[in-house]
């Protein structure tokens, strides 16, 4: 299957990939013939196909599956039942509400079978304070 070409107009410089070959609505956005053409959407393009190049890569469905699989056998994650949110406590944050934006590093540092209590606890020394986690900041 031959990849995607970049369109005439493309901002963005060949070192980075565009986001407009993934999305190629951006693509018409920026063609001054189409009937909704925002001369904005230049800006759009370069800031994501940068954010997205800066990114780190994704993992593979066989990772997210294990990962998946992984926390749901963590001895420390409990999950509220009927929280329809998908979040767990972990009894290594002493009880803190975490989803997978948080068991997943973990998992990945300290493994999904091998679990090291001091390693753990040495990393994540109690709940985050108020507005703050691992990977996300609510504040």
């Amino acid at each position: 299957m031959t990849p995607p070409a970049r369109c005439p107009r493309c901002p963005v410089p060949p070192a980075v990939r565009c986001r407009g070959l993934d999305v190629r609505r951006f693509c018409e956005l920026i063609d001054p013939s189409c009937p909704q053409f925002d001369p904005g959407y230049l800006d759009v393009i370069l800031s994501e196909s940068y954010r997205t190049d800066a990114e780190p890569p994704r993992p593979s469905v066989a990772e997210s599956v294990a990962l998946v699989r992984g926390m749901k056998a963590c001895p420390y994650r409990s999950v509220v039942p009927n929280s329809g949110c998908g979040c767990g406590r972990c009894g290594l944050r002493n009880g803190a509400t975490v989803s997978h934006l948080e068991c997943f590093p973990c998992l990945r540092q300290f493994g999904l079978s091998l679990w090291s209590v001091s390693q753990i606890t040495s990393k994540f020394p109690g709940p985050p304070a108020l507005g703050e986690g691992i990977g996300v900041n609510l504040l």
